[in-house]
């Protein structure tokens, strides 16, 4: 009885996992394109700490836990931070939030529905930034805040916080929309370094 229950429990871990991850993947597209621009380059392929967010996936895809990576995104990511908010560019806060949603994706969660619910927390900040910032919210939307909030309701649409597992397929579904959504964080933030020069 108690091998099902800690097998339901990871099961239901799981959910929780692949929706924070979904949440995070959203708005973590605004960090490479901010350190591209500090670097004085249109790209870059240096860590930029969105490696915790495709670590996550592959995770959940049913690849094997890659801890090494994981301690070298969790050792990056205070640095990371201390140069965005050093920055003084126009967007830094928005980057600072993204950070910090990566940093609680990444924590080996103790409470999975408190790991859910600072992950979607965290992602609302950089929203929140967006909005603070008077970036024009995506059409249809008021404010990048609603944006976001009504992204994080389809999220819990295709997958229930209460369900007891998460289809392979589903996971794929939900790495694949929330990417699609990370272009418009991606595109915004571009707009703001664009606007700060």
């Amino acid at each position: 009885m108690e091998s099902a229950d800690m097998e339901a429990t990871g099961r239901r871990d799981r959910v929780t996992r692949c929706l924070a991850v979904a949440a995070v993947n959203r708005v973590s597209s605004v960090v490479p394109i901010f350190f591209g621009r500090l670097a004085g380059l249109s790209n870059t392929d240096r860590a930029d700490g969105t490696q915790g967010v495709h670590l996550v996936w592959r995770e959940l895809g049913g690849q094997p836990r890659a801890d090494a990576l994981r301690r070298q995104v969790r050792s990056t990511l205070p640095q990371l931070r201390g140069v965005a908010a050093r920055s003084g560019m126009r967007g830094a806060a928005a980057v600072v939030s993204a950070l910090d949603a990566i940093s609680v994706l990444i924590e080996e969660p103790v409470d999975a529905p408190d790991h859910l619910r600072r992950s979607l927390a965290a992602s609302l900040g950089v929203a929140l930034d967006f909005d603070l910032l008077a970036v024009p919210a995506p059409a249809g939307r008021s404010s990048w805040l609603a944006h976001e909030l009504h992204g994080q309701a389809e999220l819990c649409e295709l997958l229930p916080p209460s369900a007891r597992d998460v289809p392979s397929a589903l996971v794929s579904e939900l790495r694949m929309r929330s990417g699609e959504e990370a272009m418009n964080y991606r595109n915004a933030m571009k707009s703001v370094l664009a606007a700060g020069r």
